[in-house]
C-alpha cells in the first residue's frame, strides 16, 4: 500500500494539535460562570491578584520553549538545514554540506586520502571558507599538493544557480589565497552544477569521487575516443587538468585558473628531443612537429608526431621517464601528405597566438592584473566568417568579456561594464 506523503509543516500543526489540550471550552464557561477563578488543573483565570514569581518565571520559560521549537522547526530548519553541497577533489575528495548562512553542517571523505585529510579535524559548525582553507592547508602538509601536484578540482551544488556561483567566486579566492600562502602557484578548475545526475553519481561512487569530477570525467571524455570516463576518473585532478590544456579540450561550465604543474613529467620539449633520438633524425630536417599528452593503457604518455619526406612518424614515450613505448611510421603519396601538411600548418597560422596569450592582452587591456583573475574562459569560436578567441574572466566585482584575433591579437571587440554578481 502506497502511502500518503504528509508535508512536514502539517505534520508539525498535527503533532502539536494532539499534544496540546484543547480548553477554549472550560475558558469559555469559566468566562460565564464569575464564581470560577481556575481551570480544571488548577490554571489560574484572570485575577486582580498578581502571580508568584516562580509562577511567572515558569509561564515565560514554556513560552519560550514553544517559540523555540516553532522557530527551530520552520525558520530555524530554513537556515540551518542544507543548502549547498560543497566537494573538493585532488586525490584525496571530500563533500562539505553547507546550510543558507554558509556553515558547515556535515564532511564527508569520500575516499581512504580524504579520511586521512580529515584525521581528526572537527569542521561541523565553522564557516564554509575556514573549513576549505583548513583541508587545503592539510592537503599540502600531506603532500597531496606541492609544485609537482598543483590542481585542485572546486565543485559546487546547488539548485539556485546565482548563489552557486557567488560562492564557487568566493572559494576560488579562499584556495588561490591558501596556495599564496604555502608559496606554491596553484591552478584551479572551479564549476557550479545545478542538479544531480544519475550518471555522474554512479561514477563518483565507484571511485570514490565527488560528482563534480566524475562530471569533468565525462565531459573530458566525450572529446577523446581512446579515453573513456572511467580512464578520466581514475586521474588525479592534476592530470585531468594537464591532459586538457595540452589537447586543447574544452571544460564544458566548468573553469580553469592558473596552469596545471608537469614537473612530475619529463615535459613536451623533452619528449620531443627523446623522440629524435630515437628516431636518429635532425630536428632541422622534419616539418609540423606536435608534442601533446595522452593517456593509454594506464599510463600518462607523450606522443610525438612529425613529417620528413614523404612519411608522418608518431613516437610514443612515458611521461614519467621517456621511456620509449612505441613507434610508428606512415607512407603517404606526396600529394596527400602536402596536402594534409597545408592544412596543419594553415591551423597553426591561424592560431598565431596562444589562450593564455589571449587571456594576457585581454587583461592587459582591461587594466587587471593576470593574478586578480578569479576566473577565465577562453574558446575558439567562429562568426560571420570571422574567427576569433572568446575571452571571458571575472576579477573584482567585475566580469569581462573580449573577442580576439587568434592571428594577431587584435582585440575585436569588448565589453567590461556588467557587474558579474550585483
Amino acid at each position: 500500500m502506497k502511502r500518503k506523503h504528509i508535508p512536514a509543516e502539517e505534520q508539525y500543526r498535527n503533532t502539536m494539535q494532539k499534544i496540546t489540550p484543547d480548553v477554549y471550552p472550560a475558558i469559555l464557561e469559566a468566562c460565564r460562570d464569575p464564581r470560577r477563578t481556575s481551570l480544571g488543573d488548577g490554571l489560574p483565570l484572570h485575577t486582580d491578584k498578581a502571580l508568584p514569581f516562580r509562577m511567572r518565571r515558569r509561564y515565560r520559560s514554556a513560552a519560550a520553549a514553544i517559540l523555540l521549537l516553532i522557530l527551530g522547526f520552520s525558520g530555524g530548519r530554513y537556515y540551518l538545514g542544507g543548502s549547498a553541497v560543497v566537494s573538493l577533489d585532488v586525490n584525496p575528495s571530500i563533500s562539505l554540506e553547507v546550510n543558507r548562512l554558509n556553515r558547515v553542517t556535515r564532511v564527508n571523505a569520500l575516499n581512504e586520502d580524504g579520511k586521512a585529510i580529515l584525521g581528526e579535524m572537527n569542521l561541523k559548525g565553522t564557516d564554509i571558507d575556514v573549513a576549505v582553507n583548513a583541508l587545503i592547508g592539510a592537503m599540502v602538509k600531506a603532500g597531496y599538493l606541492s609544485e609537482m601536484e598543483n590542481s585542485v578540482l572546486l565543485s559546487v551544488q546547488d539548485e539556485d544557480g546565482k548563489s552557486g556561483k557567488e560562492l564557487q567566486t568566493e572559494l576560488t579566492q579562499c584556495i588561490q589565497q591558501a596556495f599564496d600562502g604555502a608559496s606554491i602557484e596553484g591552478a584551479v578548475i572551479s564549476q557550479n552544477l545545478t542538479a544531480s545526475e544519475a550518471q555522474y553519481q554512479e561514477l563518483a561512487d565507484r571511485f570514490q569521487i565527488s560528482e563534480g569530477k566524475a562530471a569533468l570525467a565525462c565531459q573530458i571524455a566525450s572529446q577523446n575516443s581512446a579515453m573513456t570516463a572511467d580512464d578520466v576518473a581514475a586521474l588525479s585532478v592534476n592530470d585531468i587538468n594537464l591532459l586538457a590544456s595540452s589537447q586543447g579540450l574544452e571544460l564544458g561550465d566548468a573553469q580553469a585558473l592558473g596552469t596545471a604543474s608537469s614537473k612530475s613529467y619529463i615535459g613536451e620539449e623533452k619528449a620531443a628531443e627523446l623522440a629524435f633520438e630515437f628516431s636518429g633524425m635532425d630536428p632541422a630536417d622534419v616539418r609540423y612537429l606536435q608534442v601533446a599528452m595522452d593517456y593509454k593503457s594506464g599510463i600518462v604518455t607523450y606522443e610525438v608526431e612529425f613529417y620528413k619526406d614523404e612519411y608522418k612518424y608518431e613516437y610514443e614515450l612515458d611521461a614519467s621517464d621517456g621511456d620509449l613505448l612505441e613507434w610508428e611510421s606512415e607512407w603517404k603519396r606526396a600529394d596527400l601528405l602536402e596536402a594534409e601538411l597545408q592544412e596543419l600548418e594553415y591551423e597553426e597560422t591561424i592560431s598565431g597566438i596562444s589562450d593564455e596569450q589571449a587571456l594576457a592582452i585581454a587583461a592587459d587591456h582591461a587594466g587587471v592584473a593576470l593574478e586578480d583573475i578569479l576566473f577565465s574562459k577562453i574558446t575558439p569560436s567562429y562568426e560571420q566568417e570571422t574567427e576569433f578567441f572568446d575571452v571571458e574572466f571575472v576579477a573584482g566585482e567585475y566580469e569581462y568579456e573580449y573577442k580576439i584575433n587568434p592571428s594577431t591579437g587584435e582585440i575585436l571587440e569588448y565589453t567590461h561594464i556588467t557587474k558579474a554578481y550585483p
